[in-house]
C-alpha cells in the first residue's frame, strides 16, 4: 500500500475537476463537491452486477499527487464501471492544524453522498490508503512520521527543505508526546477513536468484509500495526481470515 509515492506541496489542495476543457488531465472525470470531496457518476446505462459495488468511497493518503490518485480511480471506473466513486483527500496542513470540527465539516458532503441512496439497494466498497483512516491502520511513530512528512520535500533546495523540516520535526515532536504519554482522550477523534471504530460492531456490520494490503518495506506505515489490526479483525468478524502472499 503506497504510504508517499509522491506529494504535492503541503498545503495545497488535490482538486478535482469536472469535465470540459480539463477532460484530459488527471481526475478530470471527478465534480468538486467540497473542498476535499470530488464525485464521479458513471453514464447511465445497463444495471451494474450484484457482485459489484455501487458506491467506492476512495480514501487517498496525505499529499497524494493527482496523477497517482488517478492511476487508482481510473482502475475502478474500467472494474466497475457501473460504480460511482467518492474521492475525500487530504494534505499535511489539513491534517496537522485543522481541528476536528473542520475536518468534520470538509468531509460531510462524501457522508451526504453516501446517505443520498436507498440503503437497502447499496454495496458501499471502501479503499482508504495510509493517512486518512488511522494510517489504515497505522499508529503514529517518531521516525516514521518524519519519513512520511518530509516526502514532498524531498526535491527541494536547502534554504527551503530546512525551515519545513525544523516545522516537522516540532510537528511530529507533539504528536509523539500527545499520543504516548498523553490520556487517549487528548487525541481521541483523530487516531484513538478511528482506530477503535474499525473494529466496533455497532458502526460496521458483521457482513462487512474487510481487506488489509500492505508490505514490511513500507518506511511509513508499521506493518506490526496493521498485522495487529488483522488480528482483531480474525476474532471478531465471521469471514475473518490471513492470507499471505509466498
Amino acid at each position: 500500500m503506497p504510504s508517499a509515492l509522491s506529494a504535492v506541496p503541503p498545503g495545497e489542495d488535490v482538486v478535482p475537476v469536472s469535465k470540459g476543457s480539463n477532460a484530459g488531465k488527471p481526475l478530470a472525470a471527478f465534480t468538486k463537491i467540497a473542498p476535499v470531496v470530488g464525485l464521479y457518476e458513471p453514464a447511465s446505462g445497463t444495471a451494474e452486477p450484484d457482485s459489484h459495488p455501487t458506491t467506492i468511497l476512495f480514501c487517498s493518503w496525505m499529499d497524494a499527487q493527482p496523477n497517482h490518485i488517478d492511476y487508482y480511480t481510473r482502475k475502478y471506473m474500467k472494474l466497475f464501471s457501473h460504480s460511482r466513486i467518492i474521492l475525500v483527500t487530504i494534505n499535511t496542513v489539513r491534517f496537522l492544524l485543522q481541528s476536528e470540527a473542520r475536518r468534520r465539516a470538509d468531509v460531510k458532503a462524501a457522508v451526504t453522498a453516501i446517505l443520498d441512496r436507498d440503503e437497502k439497494s447499496e454495496r458501499l466498497f471502501v479503499h482508504s490508503l495510509s493517512w486518512i483512516i488511522d494510517s489504515a491502520p497505522g499508529i503514529p511513530k517518531f521516525r516514521r512520521d518524519i519519513y512520511s512528512l518530509l516526502v514532498p520535500a524531498r526535491t527541494w533546495c536547502w534554504l527551503r527543505w530546512l525551515p519545513f523540516a525544523a516545522m516537522v520535526l516540532s510537528a511530529v515532536s507533539v504528536v509523539y508526546v500527545v499520543v504516548n504519554w498523553l490520556p487517549k482522550l487528548v487525541w481521541g477523534e483523530l487516531v484513538w477513536k478511528p482506530t477503535a471504530g474499525m473494529n466496533d460492531k455497532k458502526l460496521i456490520p458483521l457482513s462487512c468484509v474487510k481487506g488489509y494490503v500492505y508490505s514490511k518495506e513500507d518506511l511509513a506505515i508499521d506493518w506490526n500495526d496493521v498485522e495487529k489490526k488483522c488480528r482483531l479483525c480474525n476474532g471478531e468478524w465471521p469471514q475473518g481470515r490471513e492470507e499471505a502472499d509466498s
